[in-house]
């Protein structure tokens, strides 16, 4: 079970992103991200592994990200349709959104089980 964080605990400013597709005149995809809420959250490092099996790297989960809740979040969050982007200290980073959890089932805050880097970033 997650353990509830505190309003204080939400002190990184994070821009949770969805992925749009869109079909490029060469019959094939193109997809972008677009922004679609910033919110305060509280990140926490929980892993820090990769394997590469059968030609491709495997990114295990490495950081817990809380928010409060919010209705309009898109909860079908694997695949790679969502990620989180954060700016610490001058340094971006990017979380890719593995699924995500209502803490509790009780609608006051999301738990985001992610990996860094773990999203294409096309």
């Amino acid at each position: 079970m997650a353990k509830v964080p505190y309003a204080g605990d939400l002190r990184h400013s994070i821009s949770l992103q969805t992925r749009s597709a869109s079909t490029d005149t060469g019959g094939g995809f193109t997809s972008s991200w677009s922004t679609t809420r910033v919110v305060y959250a509280k990140i926490i490092p929980i892993n820090g592994s990769n394997s590469y099996s059968s030609g491709r790297i495997d990114h295990d989960l490495t950081h817990d990200v809380y928010t409060r809740y919010y209705s309009d979040i898109d909860f079908s969050a694997g695949g790679g349709k969502m990620r989180i982007a954060w700016t610490d200290r001058g340094t971006s980073r990017t979380f890719g959104v593995k699924y995500v959890l209502t803490i509790d089932e009780r609608d006051r805050f999301l738990l985001f089980r992610c990996s860094e880097g773990g999203v294409d970033d096309s």
